[in-house]
């Protein structure tokens, strides 16, 4: 007999609601970088920052690029992007 995949799945009580708990954010320093980036045809200066830098409920500005170690966010020119307390990362028009 070959055991070929084993899946599981679990579930743990959290001892605090998910909308009361709070992660240390903008603890690291912003090193400003910056790239020449297109958008719709024409050329943008770009701010390129780790998203580790972003403080909880500061507003930005667009054009940006967004790192972290699994993915990349690129946030276009017009809109706006801020990072919640719970670090979820919130784009829209502004």
């Amino acid at each position: 007999m070959e055991i070929v995949t084993v899946r599981l799945r679990g579930r743990v009580a959290s001892p605090e609601k998910l909308s009361r708990m709070k992660i240390q954010a903008g603890a690291g320093k912003l090193k400003p970088a910056t790239a020449m980036v297109y958008f719709g045809g024409k050329r943008y200066k770009t701010h390129v920052l780790p998203r580790d830098v972003l403080k909880n409920g500061r507003r930005y500005k667009g054009p940006a690029i967004i790192t972290e170690y699994s993915a990349t966010t690129v946030v276009p020119p017009g809109f706006i992007y801020q990072a919640d307390k719970a670090q979820n990362l919130l784009v829209g028009i502004g």
